[in-house]
């Protein structure tokens, strides 16, 4: 917008003028721009806030070391464990009261647990290509089959 207006701000301290010019160009390229948007529609269409940046919660908890319930209160808490959304944190309780209630069946059944995949699918549903609160599905896994063992 600067360039457009015949504006031409100066490149900041330690940044060839060249490399300066190619910044300013990306960020007036209609591609980017019309990306930018899309993006915007995206965050707008989101049903809570996400801390995760741009891991995935699967990817997170196994950076962090953490189990994927656990990595759900993290990303979707603040610094001071405060919950962003309320409907994030209904969701966890949910989550927490659906892998206690699997626990305690498989326990009296005598037989594993089943995955956190399965409370999650359960509890957040899931749309294609994607396991709500996990992350990507592998592509031979059909969305509406729940998934038994982690990978």
């Amino acid at each position: 917008m600067l360039k457009e207006q015949g504006h031409n701000p100066p490149p900041p301290k330690d940044m060839p003028n060249e490399n300066w010019q190619r910044t300013i160009d990306h960020f007036l390229d209609s591609k980017y721009i019309a990306r930018c948007e899309a993006n915007a529609v995206v965050r707008q269409r989101q049903q809570f806030p996400y801390r995760g940046g741009t891991s995935s919660c699967s990817s997170t908890a196994y950076k962090t070391g953490l189990k994927r319930l656990d990595t759900y209160r993290k990303t979707h808490t603040d610094k001071d464990g405060n919950w962003l959304d309320t409907t994030a944190e209904q969701n966890y309780l949910a989550l927490e009261q659906e892998i206690m209630c699997q626990n305690e069946r498989a326990e009296e059944d005598g037989s594993q647990p089943p995955s956190e995949f399965a409370s999650f699918q359960k509890v957040l549903g899931d749309r294609r290509g994607w396991f709500r609160g996990i992350g990507h599905k592998p592509s031979n896994t059909p969305s509406n089959v729940s998934v038994q063992s982690e990978s």
